[in-house]
């Protein structure tokens, strides 16, 4: 499975709230889009959309109890699970942006340079693949320009 883990302060000495996020749900049924007033829109579940996710994340969350147990800590709360995630493919390469110059099929002056341009999620926080993608897209874009 593929789950990120991350830790934030509280104000509270000695606290600290623990975000665990699966990464590649594999049956999630939700859509982002725009509505017509321009807002962004979701349909269906971008959650925690079937048992095996479900499975998944809570296997999870029990490993990471364990591990903390081991070293003295104690969870507390639990929250009810959210959406995180880092949507990409909306445009990907090759099917809606062109590779030679990042120009949208049947565009002339609309390219794309985020992560819209990948054409699934990556293992783990896509931070490093977005930098290459945005310096990789600087050399194309300005190669296509000169």
């Amino acid at each position: 499975f593929d789950v990120e883990v991350w830790v934030n302060q509280l104000t509270k000495e000695r606290d600290a709230h623990v975000s665990i996020v699966l990464m590649r749900p594999t049956c999630s049924s939700g859509r982002l889009y725009l509505g017509s007033d321009g807002s962004l829109k979701q349909s269906g579940n971008l959650n925690i959309a079937c048992r095996r996710d479900q499975e998944i994340l809570d296997f999870a969350i029990g490993e990471l109890d364990r591990w903390l147990g081991k070293l003295g800590a104690k969870r507390v709360a639990k929250s009810e699970p959210r959406t995180m995630s880092h949507f990409v493919g909306s445009c990907a390469l090759g099917r809606c942006a062109s590779p030679e110059d990042l120009r949208v099929r049947g565009s002339s002056n609309i390219a794309v340079a985020d992560a819209s341009l990948v054409p699934e999620q990556v293992w783990g926080h896509p931070q490093l693949t977005l930098m290459a993608v945005g310096f990789k897209a600087a050399e194309v874009l300005a190669a296509s320009l000169r």
